[in-house]
């Protein structure tokens, strides 16, 4: 993840989704620097995060919202990704894989102190071929 930059994988979802926990697959984790997982709304609103916090462990890690759960998320397009304040920090998605993203953005806008803004300028579409190991639950 480049630092103070966001990672944001848009997702279309047809149906409601309810969850109380923002899961992820960490490669190399970073307990030095704070970092932040985040879902924004096609407008741009943050809708749920896990709050900045040193990601100091791999694998596949589950964070709980720092908002209120469960989070019930209706129809509609949305962007999952995570931000750092270090370059560290890496998780298990690439540009290749069995879904196809809205748009799928390594180095998007700018972030501080590793949390996640209120809101974000959402990026425009560019359907991407994605595999991804984030999950909400």
């Amino acid at each position: 993840v480049t630092a103070n930059k966001y990672f944001l994988f848009g997702k279309y979802f047809p149906n409601p989704v309810s969850f109380s926990q923002m899961c992820v697959n960490i490669s190399v984790a970073d307990g030095a620097h704070n970092s932040d997982l985040c879902i924004y709304d096609a407008q741009g609103n943050l809708v749920a995060n896990a709050g900045a916090q040193h990601m100091s462990s791999t694998g596949n890690i589950c964070f709980a919202p720092n908002q209120s759960t469960p989070i019930i998320l209706p129809p509609g397009l949305y962007f999952y990704g995570l931000t750092s304040a270090g370059g560290v920090l890496n998780v298990n998605a690439s540009s290749t894989g069995n879904q196809l993203a809205y748009s799928l953005n390594t180095a998007y806008g700018t972030s501080s102190g590793g949390a996640c803004g209120s809101t974000i300028t959402p990026p425009t579409q560019s359907p991407t071929p994605a595999g991804s190991e984030f999950g909400l639950f």
